[in-house]
């Protein structure tokens, strides 16, 4: 069995990986109709941060995401449980998200974190 331990080690920052795929959604529409052919419910292999999970979700599919990261799966969880709007209102507010933490340590959040402590700042 091939061990994949140092390869799944690039994935373990969520968010980075967030930031550097967030935009990509070229299989969107072709999962869409799959998901709207098809009905539910819905699982997502290798769900990553939760994009297409949440999009489903949004669109009123009953989704489950599963990943074999568990940073990935706690960062998809945050994002699915602190929704788009109150990220809305932060902004709007003239602030924005710069980190989540597991606990006033610091520590990263994972999926048994008890606590997600977000870090806002100001915008300038």
């Amino acid at each position: 069995m091939m061990d994949y331990s140092e390869y799944l080690e690039g994935y373990r920052d969520a968010q980075a990986y967030d930031v550097e795929e967030g935009g990509y959604d070229a299989d969107y529409p072709l999962t869409e109709q799959w998901a709207q052919s098809l009905g539910g419910p819905l699982l997502d292999l290798a769900c990553g941060t939760g994009t297409m999970a949440i999009r489903l979700a949004e669109r009123g599919f009953q989704v489950t995401g599963v990943d074999i990261i568990p940073e990935m799966i706690a960062w998809a969880s945050l994002r699915y449980v602190f929704p788009q709007e109150m990220e809305a209102l932060l902004f709007y507010n003239g602030f924005q998200i710069r980190s989540c933490y597991g606990n006033w340590q610091q520590e990263p959040l994972t999926a048994t974190s008890r606590y997600m402590i977000y870090v806002c700042q100001r915008r300038v």
